[in-house]
């Protein structure tokens, strides 16, 4: 804001003070022209020069906080951040829960100022001038007097007359106890692997909570050559879940995409690379993966800070994110690329000059508030998030918890990950971070960088091992993936060809020949005699028997039933060929075959892809005859009840003692028999057969029937005592039932256990007796 628009914000008899204070008499002088007066004088060099004379310790900080600031500071920031030097006094003791909001300042204040009183007498010298004051509930006052109001602002036309009040802090000069570099190669390197692993696998299924299952996290691990397993938990490794999220930020998981902030997130992924991303260069890669870290909703940092309500992983990240990160990435331009800079001081920048950046404060206020966490913006009832931050108990404290916690996980974390900053620790602290070349070229502040990927080689050894050295392209290991089993390594990666790698590989493609020319081509060389033989014999092995996928059956309930298919002149072309006697291979979809029969009056069961369990197509009576209610049944109705059932015919079966005992030799429960049976059955399962089959299979168990001896004691604090007694407690054990204090006697030792309670004056009746 200008001058004068700041001075226009003034109730007219505080302008009419600050004119008399710089010689200018405001009788009968109308408040506009009074402003235009007043914008002209302040303005001039010898009144900024003869205002300075008049600074105090106190005024002087506040003037360089501005400053440092970039010319505008939030007020609440600026008392905070004086607090620890001492220089203004602390505000009156306020009531714990009630609290009056501020009144105005004294500009002619005398000793140590208040911040309120300071900030008056700057603007009665006409340096600083208050923006936005707070709006009370019980009144609507729009013009300021000597309040503080929400910001402080040296105006452009003063700050350009201002000497510097700055103290520059100096750079760390020494390196960090400890630091650990960032390196774009290795986060290129863990994404392609990643990315690899999902295409090899065809999907990445989540659990319910949006988790990758701890199975696949084991198998991930092995792919990205991780040895330590505590890193292969995405709840609490930060870098593990970030590479799942940059996947689908880069569109290379193809369901990650979602921009609803109430949507949750699907949970299959599948591999996709419709863009050509790993064709592209290394570096520019890298400086797309920066972008889209910038412009992701699939990554929120929201959930950094400790003791959070209200968020969902699953949920995509509020937009506001996005110009949260720029406004972090800017702030750390102007401190340059050449050397380690202390965290604090980056958090202490963005504190001052873009307090808001992330959770924006209302502009109105009630007369009184409350002064716990229920006031501050980190409730969720005072933010756009919804986020409620838990142990906050003021917006100071706030601050640092959780924009502090944010931007120190930026430049430690998404920033470092990418090969950014290095990051500098005391101890396990982050303290410090420093821009590598890359993080410098991406900035702005150094030359493009190259990442180099030729000059390495590629060894195939007779012991089927493959052998990468660095520098080698992506591409080359993502090629590597498609046909063998990753086995680990840094600068040398290390492959080894398998029979069971070979053939997922011709799953995709890749047989033998291709295989051997490939590997031929990356070497230079010819491959190893024994090598390229295995390739040859497992081709062929694998070349016996074809397993095809997505194919269209129609199965007919007898041969004859086929052949009057195949000679009506309609349906016989859309049936394919005949690979059995009552069963043809369609060329057609199936949901074109089967519309072709209903043309022809023909009514199919149609069990549609992924339909594996064939409901309602089984019905059973008490005695278990099993009846399939489809004269061609499906395949999958025989699969729900062939493991404990006895077939008869292609249409009945019968559940028997013999039956369910043999499947439960196999390991096959009762509940799983009954769960399988109700998938496929027709109405509801007879109550009588549920009771057979539980027999049958043993389901209660066994049972021992004995006579037991129990005392009964006056309350466990007597039985306690006598079952540590020394002398019974070999004859006694206790025995649970309730609230009873009961206790077991061991058969043989009733006479003995008699004789010794007798002795410690325990009188033992018969249950039975009063």
């Amino acid at each position: 804001m200008t001058l004068k628009e700041l001075l226009q914000q003034y109730d007219a008899n505080i302008l009419k003070i600050i004119a008399r204070e710089h010689g200018i008499e405001p009788k009968n002088t109308p408040k506009n022209t009074l402003t235009d007066l007043l914008a002209r004088k302040l303005a001039e060099r010898d009144e900024v020069e003869r205002a300075l004379t008049r600074v105090g310790s106190a005024e002087r900080e506040i003037l360089g906080l501005v400053q440092r600031a970039g010319g505008e500071i939030a007020t609440s920031v600026l008392e905070n951040s004086l607090k620890k030097s001492k220089q203004i006094a602390p505000s009156a003791k306020e009531p714990a829960i009630w609290r009056l909001r501020q009144a105005g300042g004294d500009p002619n204040y005398k000793g140590k100022p208040k911040l309120k009183d300071a900030a008056a007498h700057l603007t009665l010298i006409g340096l600083a001038f208050a923006r936005e004051v707070i709006q009370r509930s019980y009144g609507s006052k729009q013009v300021i007097g000597w309040e503080l109001g929400r910001y402080l602002i040296i105006p452009p036309e003063i700050r350009a007359l201002l000497p510097s009040f700055v103290e520059d802090k100096p750079a760390i000069k020494s390196e960090p106890a400890r630091s650990v570099s960032g390196s774009a190669r290795n986060f290129q390197r863990d994404l392609s692997r990643y990315w690899s692993f999902v295409r090899r696998e065809g999907k990445l299924d989540m659990t319910t909570q949006g988790w990758v299952y701890k199975k696949t996290t084991t198998e991930l691990g092995k792919a990205l050559g991780w040895n330590d397993k505590s890193k292969l938990d995405e709840k609490n490794n930060s870098y593990f879940f970030f590479l799942r999220r940059m996947l689908g930020a880069l569109s290379l998981m193809n369901t990650e995409q979602v921009s609803d902030w109430n949507a949750i997130l699907p949970t299959t992924f599948a591999a996709s690379d419709e863009k050509n991303f790993w064709a592209l260069p290394p570096a520019e890669r890298v400086k797309q993966s920066f972008a889209a870290y910038l412009d992701t909703t699939t990554w929120n940092e929201l959930r950094i800070p400790k003791g959070t309500y209200g968020l969902d992983h699953r949920r995509p990240a509020p937009q506001q994110l996005k110009t949260a990160r720029r406004v972090v990435i800017e702030k750390i331009k102007p401190r340059g690329a050449s050397a380690w800079v202390a965290l604090a001081d980056v958090i202490d920048d963005l504190r001052l000059g873009n307090y808001e950046f992330l959770f924006p404060r209302s502009k109105n206020a009630p007369a009184y508030g409350y002064s716990s966490n229920y006031s501050t913006p980190y409730y969720n009832s005072n933010n756009s998030y919804g986020v409620t931050y838990n142990n906050i108990t003021d917006e100071a404290t706030g601050w640092d918890l959780v924009e502090g916690a944010i931007i120190t996980h930026i430049l430690t974390g998404p920033l470092h990950w990418l090969g950014l900053t290095d990051v500098g620790f005391d101890g396990d602290t982050p303290i410090a971070y420093r821009l590598t070349a890359m993080g410098a070229w991406l900035l702005g502040l150094g030359t493009e960088i190259q990442i180099t990927e030729a000059g390495g080689r590629v060894v195939v050894q007779p012991n089927f091992q493959i052998v990468a050295m660095e520098p080698i392209a992506d591409q080359v290991l993502m090629t590597l993936d498609e046909f063998t089993q990753f086995e680990g390594g840094d600068r040398a990666l290390t492959y080894r060809l398998t029979r069971e790698s070979v053939y997922r590989g011709q799953r995709t493609g890749w047989d033998a020949a291709r295989m051997i020319a490939y590997l031929e081509e990356a070497t230079h060389t010819p491959l190893p005699q024994n090598v390229k033989r295995s390739l040859e014999e497992w081709q062929a092995l694998h070349e016996r028997v074809t397993i095809r996928r997505g194919v269209t059956i129609l199965q007919a309930e007898d041969a004859a039933t086929l052949d009057e298919l195949f000679a009506n002149a309609t349906v016989a072309p859309k049936l394919g060929r005949r690979v059995g006697a009552d069963v043809a291979l369609a060329d057609e979809k199936a949901q074109a075959v089967n519309n072709t029969l209903r043309d022809a009056d023909w009514l199919a069961v149609f069990t549609r892809h992924g339909q594996t369990d064939a409901p309602a197509s089984v019905a059973t009576d008490v005695e278990g005859n099993v009846t399939l209610v489809h004269r061609t049944p499906s395949i999958y109705a025989y699969e729900g009840i062939e493991p404990f059932a006895e077939r008869i015919d292609a249409r009945h079966a019968r559940i028997t003692p013999a039956s369910v005992a043999a499947a439960t030799k196999q390991n096959l429960s009762v509940p799983t028999m009954l769960a399988r049976l109700r998938q496929v059955h027709r109405g509801e399962i007879p109550a009588k057969l549920i009771t057979r089959l539980k027999a049958w299979g043993k389901y209660y168990g066994g049972a021992k029937l004995g006579a037991l001896t129990l005392l009964e004691f006056r309350d466990d604090q007597a039985r306690g005592e006598l079952l540590d007694d020394p002398e019974l407690k070999p004859h006694l054990e206790r025995f649970e039932a309730g609230n009873r204090p009961l206790a077991r006697v061991r058969a043989e030792s009733l006479a003995r256990v008699k004789e010794l309670l007798a002795e410690r004056g325990v009188d033992i009746r018969e249950w039975n007796e009063k």
